[in-house]
């Protein structure tokens, strides 16, 4: 049961974002101090893919969300996070309520390459640090090639088929990436089904310093992996199966969140 939201008392809320200003702080400046010892490293390490500097920004990640557990302005709990580790290649997929659903999954598993948006790529602080990291950046096809290659190397993908986040009741129709992706690469889709607490919270619209008094909870379920072939009758072209493996998968995760009848 819900419990009611308890009136924000003025000097909590400027204490709350005062917090909020620093861990953005701590996160922009982590950011530039990971690029610039990424690209040190690459002075002197044989290139990997950004196999290396995943692995150093998974551990700045724990760190970070160590420090914002301890000031009491973000939880992250994921159920399962064992699956999401160990050798062999991954397809991810999840749904996206808040902005640190990619901060939240990168925690809990040393390589993992995530797919971020031409927009987001330039972000003068974090896009530096998703190009260090060897991320995909772009939308399509042309990305959907770059994962399937990654995949068929060994290596895990995260994909948020709604493209964007999700809103606060419900997720967006999902995009047919993770499909071609699956079919493409032979790969099963592991997914992760993600709650944001309270609801709207780190989504879009979401006012940084408007922390709620109890902080922010996100929790991640990963649940066993689903091949695409059980949403195949067998025979059909490839953009039939496209749809078919897409529309199975979105209702996958409305019937755990709760969003269908």
């Amino acid at each position: 049961m819900q419990q009611p939201v308890r009136p924000a008392r003025p000097v909590g809320v400027v204490w709350r974002g005062a917090k909020v200003a620093l861990m953005l702080g701590v996160l922009g400046v982590g950011a530039l101090l990971f690029a610039g010892a990424a690209a040190l490293r690459s002075l002197v390490v044989r290139d990997d893919g950004g196999i290396g500097a995943q692995r150093w920004f998974h551990t700045a990640v724990r760190f970070f969300l160590f420090l914002s557990e301890r000031l009491g302005l973000l939880r992250v709990r994921v159920e399962g996070a064992e699956a999401l580790r160990g050798p062999g290649a991954r397809l991810v997929v999840a749904n996206h309520p808040s902005s640190a659903d990619v901060l939240a999954l990168v925690s809990r598993v040393p390589q993992l390459d995530c797919i971020v948006k031409p927009s987001w790529a330039r972000h003068p602080f974090m896009g530096r640090a998703a190009r260090a990291a060897d991320y995909l950046a772009g939308d399509g096809a042309g990305v959907v090639a770059q994962a399937t290659a990654r995949l068929a190397d060994g290596r895990s993908v995260l994909v948020f088929p709604e493209g964007t986040r999700s809103p606060e009741q419900g997720v967006h129709r999902f995009q047919r990436g993770a499909a071609h992706m699956a079919l493409r690469s032979g790969c099963d889709l592991l997914p992760v089904v993600i709650t944001c607490e309270p609801p709207g919270a780190l989504g879009k619209g979401w006012r940084w310093w408007a922390q709620p008094e109890g902080g922010v909870t996100i929790r991640a379920r990963v649940h066993p992996a689903i091949s695409p072939k059980a949403s195949l009758a067998g025979g059909e072209t490839h953009s039939v199966a496209v749809r078919a493996v897409t529309a199975d998968l979105q209702g996958f995760f409305e019937e755990k969140l709760g969003f269908v009848d």
